[in-house]
């Protein structure tokens, strides 16, 4: 079977810091922050949502066909992509712009400082979603929208997630909404959180669809647990 999976192509740069990002960030000077890491370890790999997706699904023997956008320094990931044998015919490289970065730096306790610059994926726009590729299956992944596209993307979602909203329940688990917007533009997440929390109510009121039902019951039956609207539900989220 065959999947487009629409989302980021990134690079992930990935540090380490031999120590504790506490010892050299002082509360008291928080607000004259200046500060610099000597790192030990240092390596680049091949991510983005799409990029991970299309790369897991060809592990399982499917034809993954990303579609995103990439920028002027996108030709390592496409030997990489080459390599592995991942179509890339309809990933559009842009020669203004660097492809998405993440800079991700660790210290000993866990504890993360990342800057990320979107790049390329800030115009994924860009790239259509192709009409004869054969795909079966199409996967809507993080990515770049613009103000009108999350719009519609909030629209069609909130349905999605207030599902997703009640497995979490059924297990147990805690849920945060999604915006899935990696372009940088502002994005009114607690709006966005009521919307899906109106819609799991009127999922509670209503009646779940069937195979959520089934999906509910089943998880509920695997951890022990009754399936009810948690109190402070949408603080949670």
């Amino acid at each position: 079977m065959s999947a487009l999976i629409s989302g980021s192509l990134a690079y992930d740069v990935i540090m380490r810091f031999p120590g504790r990002f506490g010892e050299h960030i002082l509360p008291e000077r928080i607000h004259s922050l200046s500060v610099a890491f000597m790192v030990t370890e240092l390596r680049r790999e091949f991510g983005g949502c799409a990029g991970n997706i299309a790369y897991t699904l060809n592990l399982l023997g499917e034809k993954a066909i990303p579609v995103g956008a990439a920028g002027r320094d996108f030709a390592p990931y496409l030997e990489w992509l080459d390599e592995n044998g991942i179509d890339r015919h309809h990933i559009r490289e842009l020669g203004d712009v660097y492809t998405a970065q993440a800079f991700i730096n660790t210290d000993d306790d866990g504890n993360q400082i990342t800057a990320f610059h979107p790049g390329a994926m800030g115009r994924a726009e860009e790239q259509t979603l192709p009409v004869d590729s054969g795909a079966r299956l199409g996967i809507v992944a993080p990515d770049g929208r613009d103000a009108a596209q999350q719009a519609e993307f909030e629209r069609v979602e909130a349905k999605p997630q207030a599902l997703e909203w009640a497995f979490h329940i059924a297990a147990g688990s805690r849920f945060r909404v999604s915006a899935d917007n990696l372009s940088g533009i502002p994005v009114d997440r607690e709006g966005f959180s009521r919307r899906v929390h109106a819609q799991l109510l009127r999922f509670a009121e209503q009646g779940f669809p069937p195979r959520a039902q089934c999906f509910i019951d089943a998880l509920c039956g695997f951890y022990g647990r009754t399936w009810r609207l948690p109190d402070g539900a949408l603080e949670a989220a």
